[in-house]
């Protein structure tokens, strides 16, 4: 099952670091063939990192936040060169409250438990203001 699962999250991974070019690709690419606009997406993307390290904060070792995390830096690696990793943990609230800390540099959450860390109700004492939500990775349905 986990080969199975692979292909679709790398893909989506890749989409993810694709997407990130796009928005920070120069102007001045534009017009040029493939090959160099693509260079010129990656050097100005490379740019535009704040840091040669980035830590993901995932959730548990077997669960589908690790695998994706992995994938994305495994992304972050190839693409951009820095040297990146991921970290396992009791997943979604444990991972707003690391980046929080600044322990870690990207999450994965349940968006539920974002509102709440934004909010600063249920897990959260007060508003989380250093968060942002940059993509869904999927759809979840809980059951009551």
């Amino acid at each position: 099952m986990l080969n199975s699962l692979k292909s679709p999250l790398l893909l989506s991974a890749m989409l993810s670091a694709a997407l990130g070019l796009t928005a920070c690709s120069s102007p001045s690419s534009e017009g040029s063939d493939t090959a160099s606009a693509d260079s010129a997406a990656t050097d100005t993307a490379v740019d535009k990192l704040d840091t040669k390290f980035l830590t993901i904060a995932t959730g548990g070792a077997s669960g589908p936040y690790n695998i994706i995390g992995t994938s994305l830096s495994e992304v972050y690696v190839k693409t951009f060169g820095v040297n990146s990793k991921t970290q396992t943990t009791g997943a979604s609230v444990e991972n707003v409250n690391l980046l929080t800390q600044g322990k870690v540099d990207m999450v994965l959450a349940l968006s539920d438990v974002v509102t709440d860390a934004v909010e600063g109700k249920n897990n959260f004492e007060q508003p989380i203001t250093n968060i942002q939500q940059i993509a869904v990775l999927y759809l979840m349905s809980c059951k009551s």
